[in-house]
């Protein structure tokens, strides 16, 4: 045993060394002070170099790093050393919570910024973010249930397929079949996987069970599906369950899911995101609410190909500036997402392109003031979002006063 000049030790990576490090200072607290550094993004199921973009499945990590599986669970790791599996190791930063300008690996330009995040650049969740929900807040009733990906695949006969994957040419709500949806000895053939910490989960392909599979510690599962156009579904249940689902009958599973094939677009949803702005805006000139727009079908579900062009309005102004404004506006719109690392517009331009179905836009408001009377609205702004050929929507954010006093950094 030796000692160290440490309180605490810290790891960056080097998942391989915690128990030979352990072994010689076994009184000393550990921790992983950075690790992973998976690499993802939202919604991609292909890694291509020239778009810039990478597979969101939990398989890609640079030299120095793990992915998720094996950072934390010790997955393909030596004796299964991972955070999770060390008692020892009492947590670990991960690098990183969220996408962020520059670094971006693996690839260079077009990227503008990092793959790194569970989160992407825009805050929404990236499918890598299911895997930590599922070992990090574990509801043994109600376990996270997480089947990806997509089932928006191009069912183009296979010769003609096969000709496509050269191309981009493709239905606007289709993805063309690659990376992850591949052909199998002549049958489109997908690589379907599930995040869950439940002990059990089923899956089902139009009502009709593809098996159901026991999900390892700190893992998850897969199955090879030949696709077909429609619904999956997954059940996830305690161990030893005889309860399948029998028919339109379903007995004592634990949590449910399901992605379905989605048609084209059709209209936009506006809502707040994260609950930021739920309760209006401060006129103190810094508050902020975040708005989220969903791509739909005219079935109302998200589509997860759509790349429509979306612009968000401020009561209807249609000479919006994304600077400090008049004396008379109450808010402006301070900036758009929408988590593409290879997207160059302009943060602060009020048009962006939806990428995989989501965009985010930014209200900020200003330090005019409000009268005390709203009979005529003036406490609030309407914020609309519009796309072309697309039904778009609105929605009323209140303006108030405050008393709080900020320092603008």
């Amino acid at each position: 045993t030796q000692n160290s000049v440490l309180d605490l030790l810290g790891y960056d990576y080097a998942t391989d060394n915690y128990d030979r490090y352990h072994n010689r200072t076994p009184t000393f607290p550990a921790i992983s002070s950075e690790t992973s550094s998976a690499v993802s993004d939202r919604s991609e199921y292909a890694n291509n170099e020239t778009t810039g973009h990478v597979t969101g499945y939990d398989t890609e990590a640079p030299s120095w790093g793990q992915t998720a599986e094996q950072a934390w669970g010790g997955i393909d790791e030596p004796d299964e050393q991972g955070i999770l599996t060390r008692d020892f190791m009492s947590g670990g930063f991960v690098w990183t919570g969220f996408d962020y300008k520059g670094e971006p690996t693996p690839y260079q330009w077009p990227d503008i910024n990092s793959h790194f995040g569970i989160y992407d650049i825009a805050g929404f969740d990236e499918d890598r973010c299911y895997w930590y929900r599922a070992w990090w807040k574990q509801h043994p009733d109600a376990p996270t249930l997480y089947v990806f990906p997509h089932w928006n695949w191009d069912t183009t006969d296979v010769n003609d397929l096969v000709a496509k994957q050269t191309s981009h040419s493709h239905s606007s709500h289709l993805n063309k079949c690659e990376g992850m949806c591949r052909i199998v000895k002549g049958v489109v053939t997908v690589e379907v996987w599930v995040f869950s910490e439940a002990p059990q989960v089923e899956l089902f392909l139009n009502g009709d069970s593809l098996g159901t599979q026991n999900m390892p510690m700190y893992g998850h599962l897969s199955w090879d599906v030949p696709y077909t156009p429609g619904i999956l579904e997954a059940y996830a249940y305690n161990n030893n369950n005889n309860n399948k689902v029998d028919g339109d009958e379903t007995d004592d599973y634990l949590s449910y899911t399901k992605v379905e094939t989605t048609n084209e677009p059709y209209s936009l949803k506006a809502s707040i995101k994260d609950d930021v702005g739920i309760d209006g805006l401060s006129n103190d000139g810094s508050d902020v609410a975040f708005i989220q727009v969903q791509v739909l079908d005219n079935e109302g579900r998200v589509v997860p190909t759509a790349n429509n062009i979306i612009t968000f309005m401020i009561d209807e102004n249609q000479n919006q500036l994304n600077t400090e404004n008049t004396d008379t506006e109450r808010a402006f719109i301070a900036g758009t997402g929408n988590g593409d690392p290879s997207d160059h517009t302009n943060d602060k331009s009020p048009t962006r392109p939806a990428y995989h179905g989501l965009v985010l836009g930014i209200i900020q408001s200003t330090t005019t003031t409000i009268s005390d009377d709203d009979d005529d609205g003036s406490n609030s702004v309407v914020v609309s979002v519009s796309a072309d050929g697309l039904v778009g929507d609105s929605l009323e954010l209140s303006i108030h006063s405050t008393s709080f006093k900020f320092s603008r950094l």
